[in-house]
């Protein structure tokens, strides 16, 4: 029914417990069969249910290889065909076979066994070796491989390490690509014969860079002829889009069985494979490519906004794998150079960095970026300003405070729009955030909204694979809502790569779907519930009532909102607009942030600011310190000339009386001082101090 809720299930979903117990519960091969043998009858709707509760089965990649190895090659290709859906489910379950085979392992006695057996005549024995090597080693045994390549003294042998290379596939281009900067010419020129065999569009840009930079002719013709093999024809275009969709977490250069965590460059005479954290690693990839970019074109604005971008993009992943408790080393330094590297980069980069970060919906990026840009800048900027209008509460939150710090810095008043947001802020006791992904952009732009207007920040998206690059660099997600169809991946497959990332497996799953008893069939008790549109909201609310969210970093942004509306009031900008949010942030938030907001109460307040103040002065059970901020808030409002009500008044005299801290006392004798009273009043005001003295 439209906009309906409908109940599905109790626990949260990501939870380890219930992934493992589920898949022991269900049968995966069971339900793959009938599904195979749907397909076989034309039945092709039944046959998409049953590999949809496949992959919502959550297989492991040791099930998905099993499916992958007892299943004839035709039925995939028939999967495939089909496209739409099908074609999704089947290149998931592959990619799921393909992460089941055995991990690289940086084994050097294996490898180099493995190696000898290369050099035989029998051709079985060393296909075998080759095929071995691949599957359990990759890029590890490239390093072994190098020094034969570079042996001038045995074509033979040279010629079969490098057909061994060319047939183990993807897995070894990064680190050849390295070996091309190796300072010895024969090596180089064969590295580049290799690159070309293999023809993998990642080393594109850097064949043609060396064919037109490198000091031997020999060389530069190899690499010439292997960039046409590898699409390599502009090496700074090349580099530009390398780290774009590394940046973008794409598929063509991220491949499906999973990400390596090492990295390669050449040092000396040899290669070095640095292992870092999977999620920072197409971040540093990003970074080399437009930074390969920029050396060879020093004037290109594309290079430099793309390394500011990564830079940048780095630090936010960096600062969200700490807050989710991940070690990984000295996150400090490597954070700090993160930001000063994107500062360097100047501010027409960053910028531009924002505005397609916004364009793109890479919130953590566009965040990260707003926050760079902080301090930095004295009047508005297009990407500020674009963040500004994002469908995104938190990044309008970031680029406020980055606007609000431009205004006071140029001196210029801030645009209603900055002091709305940085209200909202001020409020905000506790940080719930939810991801909706959703190819239907008008009905996921419907949902966003009805979350927003119940406080909830909601990121959307309209790709699973853009959604994906941008949430494994969150510290935290409450909820997660998923449409059954989307246009690039499975459904299935957002929620598994979700729930493998430790910092948002406890979020609440919903599905939005036209049809729910099917989601019904589908996900069963694994999904919280159903909607269909914004009127289905309540219970995702309802859902996540019970979850408190991110205090600690709601907190923190309200202390800059509050800090920030003050320093804008001193400098002239209007704040009347959302003086009640500031009002109640000092009347219910922690000590720090109602102190801030007594601040901008002080800078601004009205008439109703003042009594609520004078009241918070009053008040014996806040600490000596908020109590002495409203007094003196209370006091600068009166000293304005803002009229005092028979409540305000009342509330300083009781905190000019008793047994009040000497420093609220004080400060509501200023206060009362500022008051015009009868002066009978304020007679016995000063007789009854004088009395208690």
């Amino acid at each position: 029914m439209t906009g309906s809720a409908r109940k599905l299930g109790l626990a949260l979903v990501f939870s380890t417990f219930a992934f493992a117990s589920n898949a022991v519960a269900q049968d995966v091969q069971e339900l793959f069969t009938q599904g195979v043998d749907a397909l076989r009858k034309g039945q092709d709707q039944e046959a998409l249910t049953y590999f949809q509760k496949v992959l919502a089965a959550q297989p492991s990649h040791e099930q998905a290889y099993e499916l992958w190895k007892s299943t004839e090659h035709q039925i995939w290709l028939d999967i495939l065909v089909k496209q739409g859906e099908f074609e999704l489910v089947g290149k998931r379950l592959m990619a799921l076979a393909e992460m089941g085979r055995a991990e690289r392992k940086n084994d050097a006695d294996a490898i180099k066994a493995l190696l000898q057996d290369i050099k035989v005549d029998d051709v079985v024995t060393r296909r075998s070796a080759i095929r071995k090597l691949a599957s359990e080693h990759g890029e590890f045994a490239v390093p072994y491989m190098l020094g034969v390549l570079g042996d001038q003294g045995d074509d033979d042998r040279r010629v079969m390490y490098m057909q061994a290379l060319t047939e183990m596939g993807s897995d070894v281009v990064p680190p050849l690509v390295e070996a091309l900067h190796a300072p010895d010419a024969f090596l180089r020129r064969n590295v580049a014969l290799t690159l070309g065999y293999l023809g993998d569009h990642r080393a594109g840009p850097s064949l043609a860079a060396m064919a037109a930079k490198d000091e031997n002719e020999t060389c530069r013709n190899a690499a010439g002829a292997a960039a046409k093999k590898c699409a390599g024809a502009d090496a700074v275009a090349g580099f530009l889009k390398l780290g774009s969709d590394y940046h973008y977490r794409q598929d063509n250069v991220l491949a499906g069985k999973g990400q390596s965590t090492t990295v390669w460059s050449w040092s000396g005479d040899h290669l070095v494979g640095a292992n870092i954290h999977s999620a920072v690693v197409p971040d540093e990839l990003a970074k080399r490519a437009y930074a390969n970019a920029l050396t060879l074109d020093p004037a290109n604005a594309a290079a430099r906004m793309g390394l500011a971008r990564a830079h940048a993009s780095e630090a936010a992943r960096l600062v969200a794998l700490a807050d989710a408790g991940v070690e990984i080393g000295d996150l400090k330094n490597a954070y700090d150079a993160g930001v000063i590297a994107a500062r360097v980069a100047g501010v027409d980069a960053l910028d531009a960095g924002l505005i397609e970060a916004v364009q793109n919906k890479d919130v953590v990026t566009a965040v990260a970026v707003c926050r760079v840009l902080s301090g930095g800048i004295a009047a508005p900027t297009p990407g500020l300003q674009a963040a500004l209008r994002s469908g995104d509460g938190g990044l309008r939150t970031e680029a406020a405070l980055a606007l609000a710090n431009g205004a006071v810095l140029g001196r210029t008043k801030a645009g209603a729009d900055v002091v709305t947001a940085l209200g909202e802020a001020a409020g905000r006791q506790a940080l719930r955030t939810v991801a909706v992904i959703d190819g239907d952009a008008k009905r996921g732009a419907e949902i966003a909204a009805a979350l927003e207007a119940q406080g909830i920040v909601a990121h959307r998206w309209e790709r699973g694979s853009n959604a994906l690059a941008v949430l494994n660099r969150f510290s935290g997600l409450d909820g997660l809502l998923v449409a059954d169809s989307l246009p690039d991946l499975t459904t299935a497959q957002v929620v598994d790569e979700v729930g493998r990332n430790e910092a948002l497996n406890k979020a609440a799953f919903f599905v939005i779907t036209a049809d729910a008893a099917k989601a019904t069939e589908v996900w069963g008790e694994k999904a919280k519930g159903t909607l269909s549109n914004g009127e289905g909201v309540p219970a995702v609310v309802e859902a996540l009532a019970a979850v408190e969210g991110d205090r600690a970093k709601a907190l923190e942004l309200a202390a800059q909102a509050a800090s920030v509306l003050a320093d804008l009031a001193y400098t002239g900008s209007d704040i009347s607009p959302v003086l009640g949010a500031v009002r109640q942030a000092a009347k219910v938030q922690p000590d720090r942030v109602a102190m801030l907001s007594l601040n901008a109460i002080q800078a601004a307040g009205d008439a109703q600011c003042a009594e609520d103040a004078a009241a918070i002065a009053a008040d014996g059970a806040r600490s000596e310190d908020v109590r002495t901020s409203a007094a003196s808030a209370a006091a600068a409002c009166f000293t304005r000339g803002v009229q005092a009500s028979d409540a305000a008044t009342a509330a300083l005299k009781s905190a000019l009386s008793g047994d009040a801290p000497l420093s609220v006392r004080a400060g509501a004798a200023r206060a009362l001082g500022a008051i015009k009273l009868a002066p009978a009043d304020r007679a016995a005001l000063l007789i009854g101090g004088h009395a208690e003295m």
